[in-house]
């Protein structure tokens, strides 16, 4: 037997398995380091807020009600949603920037005999005003906020007034009374007001009560009775 052949026709396919392992080792390296990055090291780059941030301008939106307030409603069951987006100010979300800007879309639910009765909602200047409670399920829903890289909250409210103002003007309060505080978890916990003015007019409410129906307010960023405002 030729012992130097064969050494010889080893030397080849030990190279081959060595450069194979290295190739996978390469490989495994590279699997590795993306775990890690998607991973609690590669999130570093969200943050939880803290603080309070105010959001006081820039306000738009619209808040819906389902079915529509009518004089003299007779519905048991109120959905009730609002969308809205703001700017805002302040809050600590360390490594991000302070919030820019956000975005809130929550719904609830009102039970009760006369749910959609616009005279359980609304009235004129100077009141007295209605409290209103989401009793069958709060209104609840997300705030995503921008810069992205800041995680979300949660708030919810157990209440609202739908007050008018001296200029005839409709303004959303949530919650409701005063020093009642809706509940944030999440980024910029714990606790959240919202003063919200509307486009929309007693007068024009009242018409809308007794023809169709009222199914929806706007929100603006301000009205003659003033600006919309919120703490987070």
């Amino acid at each position: 037997m030729n012992t130097r052949a064969s050494t010889a026709g080893l030397r080849p396919r030990l190279a081959g398995h060595r450069g194979t392992k290295i190739l996978l080792a390469a490989a495994g390296a590279a699997a590795l380091a993306a775990t890690i990055m998607s991973g609690p090291v590669g999130a570093a780059s969200r943050a939880t807020g803290t603080g309070s941030p105010a959001c006081d301008s820039g306000w738009t939106g619209t808040m819906r009600f389902n079915p529509p307030l009518m004089t003299g409603g007779a519905a048991t069951s109120e959905g009730v949603t609002l969308s809205a987006s703001f700017d805002c100010s302040g809050g600590t979300p360390a490594p991000m920037p302070p919030p820019s800007s956000g975005s809130y879309v929550p719904k609830g639910t009102v039970s009760r005999p006369g749910a959609n009765n616009c005279a359980k909602w609304f009235a004129d200047y100077p009141g007295p005003f209605h409290l209103v409670h989401f009793n069958a399920a709060p209104l609840d829903g997300g705030v995503a906020w921008a810069p992205a890289g800041i995680d979300g909250s949660n708030v919810n409210f157990q209440s609202v007034e739908i007050q008018t103002g001296p200029a005839g003007r409709l303004i959303i309060t949530l919650p409701a009374p005063l020093p009642a505080v809706g509940h944030v978890i999440g980024s910029y916990a714990s606790k959240a007001n919202l003063t919200l003015r509307t486009s929309t007019s007693f007068t024009a409410a009242q018409g809308a009560c007794n023809g169709t129906g009222l199914s929806k307010l706007t929100v603006v960023a301000s009205n003659p009775g003033g600006s919309s405002q919120g703490t987070f």
